[in-house]
């Protein structure tokens, strides 16, 4: 089963920061997937903005560089944008850093981002095996196999939002 998501992030960078990150917490017992990403800034006149976002999962930390477009001048400063598609992963009970950096620190700049997506049922046994709900389509993916609910380490019987797992590994 999965749960629609979405969330934004403001970021004031006062004078003498260049950078910062905002965050959106992962529930415990979801992964999330981020499937749009869109943001903008508003800077101070001749000043450059940066867009990323930052997830942790199996792989590790992971920052993606989002492309920035520049507009130019808007209400007096230098506006910029980002606008995308995704397909980011951010495990359970972590957190999804939002990232806004700018190259010169001089004046204040505000950024907005925003994410949407999906939480679904997710856990980590012991061993580190994860375990996700089936796909809303219903259809099993081919390198997915369904494990028995009696198979399972007592460790992945109460996680949340699993209640019909697939095992996500390969064959």
């Amino acid at each position: 089963m999965t749960t629609p998501f979405q969330a934004t992030v403001n970021i004031s960078l006062a004078p003498g920061h260049g950078g910062e990150n905002g965050w959106v917490n992962v529930p415990a017992g979801k992964r999330l997937v981020i499937e749009f990403v869109s943001g903008e800034a508003f800077m101070p006149t001749g000043q450059k903005a940066l867009f990323g976002i930052v997830v942790q999962n199996a792989s590790g930390t992971v920052r993606h560089y989002l492309g920035t477009h520049a507009v130019g001048s808007f209400g007096g400063q230098d506006y910029f944008w980002v606008s995308t598609p995704a397909k980011f992963y951010a495990d359970a009970a972590t957190k999804v850093d939002l990232r806004a950096d700018r190259d010169l620190t001089t004046g204040t700049a505000t950024f907005r981002l925003s994410l949407s997506g999906y939480l679904e049922g997710f856990c980590t046994g012991v061993s580190g095996v994860e375990w996700a709900a089936p796909p809303a389509s219903g259809k099993k993916p081919a390198n997915i196999f369904r494990i028995s609910r009696r198979h399972w380490p007592s460790a992945w019987r109460n996680c949340s939002g699993v209640s019909n797992p697939h095992r996500t590994a390969t064959r």
